[in-house]
């Protein structure tokens, strides 16, 4: 991580990569691989148009909270474009078998296989979704409710991947693809990385 990405996990600046989003189509309920093989839908935005954590969040999530990480672990590829391909999503590097949980309170709206992303679980919060991708094992089914940092899975190598890792995606209420980093707590970034 540069020193200009922590610096905006702390407050202190904004990245470009924090003010992008990406639009893409797909069924309700249903990601796409992550990966979109032509660049035209990529949409920078102003910062006054990015989202606010407590519009994100909703009512009775604390607007000063941010996403807990799924996960502890050093991020092995970020959000933003790859050549020509946008990835949405962040991954980060995982034994097989550790935990995944929770990032925020919810309902899993997904559980189960999806094309690329393997076992994959999709957690619908009050004004985002986050999907957990490459799992090795799922402890939820659809329609579970989940609490902040609850175990939901293990982590793995399942579908289209190099090694095992957790593929980590935030989406808005319209579908539009959020840099994680831009809605996670800093906080545990650092103690991750001891």
């Amino acid at each position: 991580m540069t020193c200009a990405g922590l610096l905006h996990l702390l407050g202190g600046c904004q990245t470009a990569a924090a003010r992008r989003h990406h639009r893409v189509q797909h069924t309700p309920g249903i990601f796409t691989d992550g990966f979109d093989e032509a660049e035209e839908g990529i949409d920078e935005r102003s910062s006054e148009s990015r989202p606010r954590r407590g519009l994100l969040f909703g009512d009775g999530y604390d607007a000063q909270e941010s996403l807990a990480w799924p996960l502890g672990g050093a991020i092995s590829s970020g959000y933003g474009r790859r050549g020509f391909k946008f990835h949405h999503g962040i991954d980060i590097r995982a034994t097989t078998g550790s935990a995944v949980r929770s990032a925020a309170p919810g309902v899993v709206e997904f559980a189960g296989w999806q094309h690329g992303y393997g076992n994959v679980v999709i957690i619908k919060h009050a004004r985002l979704k986050t999907l957990y991708a490459h799992l090795r094992r799922i402890f939820v089914a659809s329609g579970d409710q989940v609490q902040r940092l609850e175990e939901i899975g293990a982590s793995g190598r399942s579908g289209r991947v190099t090694g095992p890792h957790l593929h980590f995606e935030v989406r808005d209420s319209n579908g539009d693809s959020i840099d994680p980093l831009a809605v996670m707590d800093g906080r545990q970034l650092l103690s991750s990385r001891h």
